[in-house]
């Protein structure tokens, strides 16, 4: 399968997706610099808009994954994110990820299943989306 897509005149290492996950801390590597966080990472605001996320040096980057935004009923809403390639083709870019979910086999009250059901349920779901995306985006270019 093809993640590759367009991004902002650069190539897409991966496709939007939001973590399915409770919270994501991200720690971004910084440009020869040492200053500046190298590009790579966007979000997308509520209007639909992708941004840089480029923070400021030493700080974290909170991502919120699928399962906040269920268990706060959309009071907080997921972060949808895509990670570009890097802009050159020797150019690296390293992060350090930490992800926060229940154990597997936690009984998520609200939803009524245990995590691990309900996450392999959102993969399933959003591994689908991809496919479809994917053959969609071949058919335009045919």
């Amino acid at each position: 399968m093809n993640a590759t897509a367009p991004l902002g005149g650069v190539a897409a290492a991966f496709c939007a997706f939001a973590q399915v996950s409770l919270f994501t801390l991200l720690a971004v590597s910084t440009g020869a610099d040492g200053l500046v966080a190298k590009k790579g990472l966007q979000c997308k605001s509520p209007d639909g808009a992708w941004h840089d996320c480029v923070p400021p040096p030493g700080s974290l980057v909170l991502l919120v994954g699928d399962l906040l935004e269920e268990s706060t009923g959309g009071l907080l809403q997921a972060t949808r994110h895509r990670v570009g390639a890097p802009e050159k083709p020797n150019d690296t870019r390293q992060s350090i990820v930490f992800f926060a979910t229940p154990r597997p086999d936690m009984v998520l009250g609200h939803i009524g299943t245990t995590y691990d059901k309900w996450r392999k349920k959102r993969v399933k779901r959003a591994m689908k989306a991809l496919r479809e995306a994917n053959s969609k985006a071949q058919q335009n270019r045919s």
